[in-house]
């Protein structure tokens, strides 16, 4: 049961530094979502181009997807960026800052699972 209780207390530590980030950046949790998709794909070695996020169906329409894109790109958490010589394609990657907050979600997740937890 120990991964439970640390799972909970990884909740319950994660939801007021994620509140505060969603707040202070205006985003919502699609926007999040996106977020995490745009940078597990980077981190991953398969950037994601911008037509492409757009459809991404599971995030919902287009045009939904695309002010998705555009909010992140004006909190500065993600930013546009061409690979080679190529300039037909724009790829999109999270920012240093979109880094720092991931960073902070895993030094929760580390502190969570630690053996003697003080709160």
């Amino acid at each position: 049961m120990p991964q439970r209780k640390n799972y909970l207390i990884f909740l319950e530590r994660l939801h007021p530094l994620h509140e505060d980030f969603c707040n202070a950046n205006r985003i919502d949790e699609r926007c999040i979502k996106l977020l995490e998709v745009i940078a597990l794909n980077f981190e991953a070695g398969k950037p994601l181009i911008t037509t492409k996020v757009m459809q991404l169906s599971k995030f919902g329409s287009p045009a939904i997807n695309y002010r998705s894109l555009r909010v992140l790109k004006e909190a500065g958490l993600v930013e546009v960026f061409y690979e080679g010589m190529d300039r037909r394609a724009k790829y999109v990657r999270a920012t240093s800052k979109a880094d720092a907050y991931f960073s902070n979600l895993g030094n929760v997740m580390i502190r969570s699972s630690e053996k003697d937890i003080t709160q």
